[in-house]
């Protein structure tokens, strides 16, 4: 959905004269009032581009620029369901209006909020305001200017929407501080070339008459020197194609191929940066397999980012650990969701059911969990596998028989014997299932077998060797009973 891009001299009266009386007061050094104006001239006008970048100077003077210690922690915390779950979700559906107003909720609590940036930047993208999202991404490399991430999406931004000079510009950037990426100088040396000929014309660049269509640069050509012509060791013809590939896939608006690979010995993220995402695309164009990488590698991100916060702050201990339930119990409510979908649009494939079925397991919902393996379960694949968690899924419920039954209809497959440590899981949960119904024999036998195989496995050394002891207690008080 579309947005029309409006000046301020566009904006009704009202909002207008809303406008000024902001500029007043951003003067006068009164930020609050200014930022709640601004704030309502955005929300009503959402294509005023001014007006979103006077707020955002008033955020930044208000609040400052990136905060640290525990206050970054608490609004990762706060923050966390809009840049991980909401926001990306909204950019799918292409939502712009409630995505941008989204963005806005989090540069208003943080507005320095790298993923609340990069998000309005996306948002700003579906909606077509590239001048916006612009703004947002100079925002974010001025707040974090070692962070490639940001360099590349000003840069890929920049170039898309004709702005030549600032992408070979954030370009030279990510070259400065990946000197080793050859494919970044390749990069490099083809934004020169387009920005060249966007100066230079066509005709001059080719020696033709032609001017294809996906060459529509904007901006100003790079100044003069030799960096500006494309690399001498490169055949012309081979150098113009690869320019029109470039320029086709900028813009179509595809992630570029080249990304800069950081060093080996680079440091990971600082425990200040918790909950940042690492990836800026926020699942526009992604395949559903590789959203779900890119999702599930996010939150794991966090995860880790928050357990390195509190070793770093150790009277933060509990902080963190309560912001990793929330964000565990989010994947959880993320992932059921994702395949929850997948199997309302392909029902008869097992694949989506059964993960369904195990994340339900997880979240301890039994009948809908025995509900999928179930059905999972006609497959000859998941056959085995469905049938040990509707075992478990019956345990859990105080069945125990109709437990017991399926425990040992595994036992008797024919890939029984394939699943290792896990068979062996099952054969100590058939022992106790055994023991409480009164099978002991049965129970013993499988005990035994484990300890031989495994001694180290859970409990099963002390249950035997309980088990032996009694068999000597009953083996001496018989020989004291005999005549």
């Amino acid at each position: 959905m579309a947005i029309a891009n409006r000046s301020l001299k566009d904006l009704s009266p009202r909002l207008l004269q809303l406008y000024e009386q902001a500029r007043d007061a951003y003067k006068a050094g009164n930020l609050q009032f200014a930022v709640a104006t601004l704030s309502t001239v955005v929300k009503e006008d959402p294509g005023c581009c001014d007006a979103r970048k006077a707020l955002r100077a008033a955020q930044l003077d208000l609040f400052g620029g990136r905060p640290e210690g525990l206050r970054q922690g608490l609004i990762a915390l706060r923050t966390f369901w809009a840049v991980f779950v909401a926001g990306p979700a909204l950019l799918k559906k292409r939502k712009v209006i409630e995505a941008l107003d989204l963005a806005e909720k989090v540069l208003m609590v943080d507005p320095g909020h790298r993923r609340g940036l990069l998000l309005l930047s996306q948002a700003a993208e579906l909606a077509e305001l590239p001048q916006v999202g612009c703004d947002a991404l100079e925002v974010a490399v001025k707040l974090y200017p070692d962070d490639a991430r940001c360099w590349r999406a000003l840069a890929d931004h920049c170039m898309k929407h004709g702005n030549g000079r600032r992408a070979v510009a954030a370009l030279r950037e990510l070259r400065r501080r990946f000197p080793d990426d050859v494919e970044l100088k390749a990069e490099l040396n083809q934004a020169k070339a387009i920005v060249a000929m966007g100066r230079n014309r066509w005709e001059k660049a080719t020696g033709s008459g032609q001017s294809p269509t996906v060459l529509s640069v904007r901006g100003s050509a790079v100044p003069g020197g030799t960096e500006d012509a494309p690399p001498e060791e490169t055949p012309r013809s081979d150098w113009i194609e690869r320019v029109k590939h470039k320029a086709t896939i900028l813009e179509k608006g595809e992630a570029s191929p080249r990304r800069p690979m950081a060093p080996a010995n680079k440091r990971p993220p600082s425990a200040t940066e918790t909950q940042e995402l690492a990836s800026g695309d926020g699942g526009i164009s992604r395949r559903p397999e590789d959203e779900l990488a890119a999702r599930k590698g996010q939150f794991d991100d966090a995860i880790e980012q928050w357990r390195e916060y509190a070793r770093r702050n150790p009277e933060h201990v509990a902080d963190a650990e309560e912001a990793i339930a929330e964000i565990e119990k989010e994947r959880q409510r993320f992932l059921t969701e994702h395949f929850e979908d997948l199997v309302k649009r392909y029902p008869t494939d097992p694949r989506h059911r059964f993960e369904l079925g195990k994340l339900l397991f997880q979240a301890r919902d039994w009948d809908y969990a025995i509900e999928q393996f179930q059905v999972c379960r006609k497959h000859p694949y998941f056959e085995l596998r469905s049938v040990i968690y509707l075992g478990k899924c019956m345990r859990e419920k105080g069945l125990s028989d109709l437990s017991l039954a399926q425990f040992e209809t595994a036992a008797a497959h024919k890939d029984y014997a394939k699943l290792g440590e896990e068979r062996l899981g099952i054969d100590y949960e058939l022992a106790l299932l055994y023991e409480g119904v009164g099978r002991h024999d049965d129970s013993a036998a499988l005990l035994k077998r484990i300890y031989a195989e495994d001694i180290t496995f859970r409990d099963v050394a002390c249950r035997v060797e309980k088990l032996y002891k009694a068999e000597n207690r009953a083996g001496e008080t018989d020989r004291d009973e005999a005549p």
